[in-house]
């Protein structure tokens, strides 16, 4: 008998005499150690330290003194030698648990060979003899696994988190999840990219939630439904956390969680790590087996045992981090163990790395709601702050909750950055950053220090690594690329770092896995984890190169709209900040003769509804919504919000929702003539509201005799609200057009025909994509204006009149 199997064999014995005797917890934990022989010569001051103690005791000496009393008095009670003390010290190998042990190998030993002949070509011998052995054994294992599972250092029943230098006990600061049963698929991410409005922060996640809204379910209740899951979930979901927490609630006596099963956690990557190390087969089943081996403290063959005999609830994580040359033979050793079917098994992997596992249900992780979010910043600081008078989660919770902190709370949807949060929120002594950027910047300064290796010689500092990122961001935010496809990046890393590709794909890998801020969204196509750090980066960029007159000279559309406001806040004089960005717009405007003529007529238009009209209200508040309302004819675009957001506090008057009514109606009109299927999805509905426009009596003041002939004969022209859509559609082919001209003559009416009268509409219908472009940015900059100007209350009233009363009004008309 060579040794290997001499050492199994004893230890199959020393699990059949623990199962025999009953032996649980500590008192199990010392008599593996104990009467291992292979800890025969230590003593017992050092053997302490190779005790798997429930809970580490205050004096470790006398607790293992204790737990020997308690055993030898077992022996005793078993046909062992007699446990009565003796007068004064045992002399060298006299002591009760010397002579125990001496019972236990000379005697029992051998009388144990003798009874189960061949032990070890007969694995697991001791659970063939019935379903209570099985059970019996499970929870002997159970018992051994305790201890490693709530260690205060176990990697399974611990996790690190921001400023906490210590492990931190899972089920301190994990908060049960949610999941989405209807998951989001990649396979249609291409088409989904394409379609992707840039800036749009609201579906900028889709795919790492669901393009199907639909509402979250217990996590934990559905791993009790279903014997096999796949968990999907985007970076720092928590996926990990999930299952290291199922292996804790299981392991705990007092629970009911799967009480009969054996939680086995294992990651994936390092099985085919295993493989190529010890040049093994595929084979998930002997690996398992010899893992739970481990952490139980037992022997491969009784591991086996529980695993052949599908007692084990099996916690596989990490798929995605499986090395893509190794991935199809880790799915075919899943798929293979899967047939000891009464197992239980639940695997992670990210959303876009999603594989076919059949038999598998697929579940996807949820964001935090706003109450799990609550719970978890009530953990973390009762773990961080456990010695403080006065928690600081109830003002990190009511600040979230604050609208202006917004964006900041977009963030908390998931773990790892309501982390992050916590931690920074604690740093400033109980406030977020008084300005957003300040928490981006000190969150992906954190983020970045996690990142400690490189597939190069090259030593990257927090600036340097900083500074890779905001070109990155930039590069792809000029070229609206927000989720390029790898080759992009690859690309773009191998000449920033002078690497070839190869090189560059790792670099990519590791910013992925160590730091968060770049993933995989799907096969082959990558973003920023969020897109407020890729503003922020972005912003950053621009302040240290280029300064105002380069952002302004980038920006082409609506989406630079957060990049404005945080450079805004960057900057160390608002005021500065805001008269510069006003003079820019002020250069384009003049620099711009079809532009500058169209905000001229604009002004001539808002000085006849302020003094002919007598409405009570500025010249910049009337000009914003005559400039967006006739924009619309030239961009042919709704959604401009320069009016939205200007703060006048008063509503708009009847007179110039009519305006607005006339000119959306003439543009729409033109847009039904089309056919039925653009008629279909709006004229009923705007039906309804031309009627309640054109209600003169409750708006008799506002209109002259003429005006309110105009309307009343437009209103009762129109089919009835009533009507069903074939009868609206009849109605509109055969009157539609007649109609839309008298909307036009009630335009030039109300000097509207500025805009669309004979010698503007060709001129402005058939702007040049170049002239068009001038438009929109004009627009784009003025709301980025407005919307900077309404973010900071310190701005003063001389400056903030100067910008109102100059606002869209061209140099030539101003006073």
């Amino acid at each position: 008998m060579d040794s290997q199997f001499k050492s199994v064999e004893e230890q199959l014995f020393l699990d059949a005499i623990a199962l025999q005797l009953n032996l649980t917890g500590d008192t199990l934990a010392t008599f593996l150690a104990r009467f291992n022989r292979k800890n025969a010569d230590r003593e017992n001051v050092t053997l302490v330290s190779f005790i798997a103690w429930n809970k580490e005791p205050e004096d470790a000496s006398q607790k293992l003194q204790d737990e020997l009393k308690k055993i030898c008095k077992i022996f005793e009670d078993n046909g062992g030698p007699s446990n009565k003390p003796k007068r004064g010290r045992a002399a060298k190998g006299q002591s009760p648990w010397e002579q125990g042990y001496k019972w236990l190998w000379e005697s029992r030993f051998p009388e144990w060979q003798r009874q189960n002949n061949q032990p070890f070509s007969l694995p697991g011998e001791i659970c063939r003899k019935g379903q209570a052995n099985i059970d019996a054994l499970v929870q002997q294992v159970r018992s051994r696994l305790l201890p490693f599972i709530t260690a205060p250092h176990s990697i399974i029943g611990t996790m690190r988190m921001f400023s906490v230098s210590q492990p931190v006990p899972v089920d301190k600061i994990y908060i049960d999840l949610n999941v989405l049963e209807q998951v989001s698929s990649s396979r249609h991410f291409s088409n989904w990219r394409g379609e992707y409005e840039p800036g749009n922060r609201q579906d900028f996640d889709r795919l790492s939630s669901s393009q199907v809204k639909q509402k979250g379910v217990e996590a934990i209740s559905v791993i009790k439904d279903y014997a096999k899951l796949l968990v999907l979930g985007k970076p720092g979901a928590g996926k990990t956390t999930f299952l290291k927490s199922l292996a804790v609630k299981c392991i705990q006596p007092e629970e009911e969680f799967f009480a009969d099963l054996v939680p086995l956690f294992v990651a994936l990557p390092e099985f085919a790590k295993m493989v190529h190390k010890m040049k093994t087969s595929w084979n998930l089943l002997d690996y398992l087996a010899k893992e739970l081996a481990n952490q139980s403290n037992g022997c491969d063959a009784n591991a086996k045992e529980i695993l052949v005999q599908g007692r084990s609830l099996v916690l596989l994580d990490g798929l995605d981090e499986v090395p893509s040359e190794d991935i199809e033979n880790v799915i075919d050793a899943v798929r293979e163990f899967g047939g000891y079917g009464n197992n239980r098994l639940v695997i992670t992997c990210r959303t876009q790395s999603q594989k076919e596992l059949e038999g598998f249900t697929d579940v996807e992780v949820d964001n935090f709601t706003p109450e799990q979010v609550d719970r978890f910043v009530e953990n973390w600081f009762k773990i961080v702050d456990s010695g403080a008078q006065a928690s600081l989660a109830p003002q990190l919770q009511q600040q979230l909750r604050a609208a202006e902190n917004k964006t900041i709370a977009e963030l908390t949807v998931t773990p790892v950055l309501l982390n992050l949060i916590c931690a920074v929120f604690r740093d400033e002594r109980g406030n977020l950053p008084k300005k957003r950027f300040q928490l981006y910047e000190k969150g992906i300064r954190q983020l970045l220090e996690r990142l400690k290796r490189m597939p190069s010689d090259r030593k990257l500092t927090i600036d340097i690594k900083e500074e890779f990122m905001a070109e990155l961001a930039v590069m792809l935010f000029e070229k609206n690329d927000y989720f390029p496809e790898e080759q992009t990046l690859e690309k773009f890393i191998g000449n920033y770092f002078k690497v070839e590709r190869s090189t560059a794909r790792n670099i990519m890998k590791i910013f992925e896995t160590e730091t968060g801020l770049l993933i995989e969204r799907s096969a082959g196509y990558w973003s920023f984890s969020h897109l407020t750090f890729q503003e922020y980066l972005v912003a950053k960029w621009f302040h240290a190169h280029t300064g105002l007159t380069g952002l302004v000279n980038a920006t082409t559309d609506h989406y630079w709209r957060e990049v404005f406001i945080l450079m805004a806040e960057m900057s160390s004089n608002l005021e500065q900040f805001l008269l510069a960005l006003k003079s820019e717009i002020d250069l384009l405007s003049n620099s711009k003769p079809l532009l500058t003529s169209f905000l001229g007529y604009i002004e001539g238009k808002s000085l006849i509804v302020q003094t002919e009209l007598k409405i009570p209200y500025s010249l910049a508040i009337i000009r914003t919504f005559y400039f967006e309302k006739c924009l619309l004819f030239v961009l042919r675009q709704t959604g401009l919000s320069i009016h939205a957001g200007f703060k006048s506090g008063e509503p708009i008057l009847d007179v110039m929702a009519l305006d607005s009514t006339l000119i959306q109606t003439f543009i729409s009109g033109h847009i039904w003539i089309g056919g039925r299927d653009r008629f279909h999805g709006e004229m009923k509905n705007r039906i309804s509201n031309f009627v309640k426009v054109f209600d003169v009596n409750a708006c008799q003041n506002a209109y002259e005799d003429n005006l309110k002939y105009f309307l009343e004969d437009l209103r009762d022209r129109l089919p009835s609200s009533d009507d069903d859509l074939d009868g609206c559609f009849s109605w509109w082919q055969e009157n539609g057009c007649m109609w839309l001209s008298d909307i036009h003559n009630l335009i030039k009416y109300r000097n509207l025909f500025l805009i669309f009268g004979e010698q503007w509409s060709e001129q402005y219908q058939n702007l040049s994509e170049k002239h068009l472009n001038y438009f929109r940015k004009y627009h784009t900059l003025n709301w980025f204006l407005i919307d900077c100007l309404n973010s900071d209350t310190s701005v003063s009233n001389n400056v903030r009149q100067e910008i109102e009363e100059t606002l869209l009004l061209p140099s030539q008309h101003r006073k």
